[in-house]
């Protein structure tokens, strides 16, 4: 007897997503097979591979995110989904959609209007027609700053020494490593570092 198939019906032949297939379909019975159908073109998909990983890079205010390219799923990107969080628990989405340029193969996004000295976490998704792809692993960075300008310095000369003290200024979100301090005998020139980097930690020093 034939074997009569009724719609729809699924071809799970083994298909590669992203590669173009024509079909066509014909009617068979007893006497033989029919006129065959029109062609039809199809592209098998399915949403994009989990984006790897994702580099952050702090600055002032911002954090300058990058990752690889990753799969298509066999359906063109058409963007990313970029999320932001301070405590991994409530994300907040920063672009999605083609806000992020499609580049290849690294991909470049700037977290903007970011508070200095707070930790954040970020994390990617890639987009196509079909949907929303796995989240990367999270990203954390800092946005940070240069220190303010030190405020008043106060300087009680000693026998051959002085003795200098500050108040500290603010740290632009990434902790004080240390103060340069420069001396000159001259009026505004000629300054000659006197200490530098970790050799100065606290708020005073005596020269």
């Amino acid at each position: 007897f034939p074997v009569t198939i009724k719609p729809p019906y699924t071809l799970n032949t083994g298909l590669t997503n992203g590669t173009n297939y024509h079909l066509k379909i014909a009617a068979e019975n007893a006497a033989g097979r029919g006129a065959e159908s029109a062609k039809v073109n199809f592209t098998p998909a399915t949403i994009p591979d989990q984006v790897g990983t994702v580099t952050a890079d702090a600055s002032n205010a911002e954090v300058l995110l990058s990752w690889a390219r990753p799969g298509n799923g066999g359906s063109s990107l058409t963007g990313y989904s970029v999320e932001s969080s301070t405590d991994q628990n409530t994300w907040t989405l920063e672009a999605s959609g083609n806000q992020v340029a499609l580049a290849a193969p690294t991909v470049r996004y700037t977290v903007k209007n970011l508070s200095n000295g707070t930790p954040y976490y970020f994390r990617v998704a890639a987009i196509n027609s079909i949907g929303i792809g796995a989240v990367s692993a999270s990203a954390q960075a800092t946005p940070r700053t240069k220190p303010s300008q030190v405020g008043t310095v106060t300087a009680t000369p000693g026998n051959n020494q002085v003795q200098l003290s500050w108040s500290a200024p603010a740290t632009g979100g990434s902790a004080i490593t240390g103060y340069s301090i420069q001396r000159s005998i001259y009026s505004g020139t000629g300054y000659v570092v006197e200490a530098s980097g970790t050799d100065v930690t606290s708020t005073s020093y005596t020269s």
